[in-house]
């Protein structure tokens, strides 16, 4: 084979960094939105997704991301009123 001359560009594997960049976008938008009935769930499955597709791969861009994702989605929970009405709900109908 010829070579070119041009650098090959190799694509580093990070598992879980995408992951906790969705976790990181879903807990902004719960926290600033009135989503967060939408928003913060998906945001905290992404989070777990991430930190241990993260962890798995030895990734800790990836757990990093995820754990910084999973904070905000914490955040999210504790500043959501309708959140507390359905945690407060269920907790209340379980009884």
């Amino acid at each position: 084979m010829m070579s070119t001359g041009y650098p090959v560009r190799r694509e580093r594997h990070r598992p879980g960094v995408l992951a906790g960049y969705f976790s990181c976008t879903f807990g902004v938008l719960g926290i600033l939105t009135h989503g967060a009935l939408i928003f913060v769930p998906l945001g905290l499955v992404c989070g777990a997704v991430g930190v241990l597709r993260g962890l798995l791969g030895g990734s800790g861009g990836g757990v990093g991301a995820s754990l910084l994702g999973l904070v905000l989605n914490l955040v999210g929970v504790v500043v959501s009123p309708s959140l507390w009405l359905v945690i407060v709900g269920l907790l209340a109908s379980g009884r």
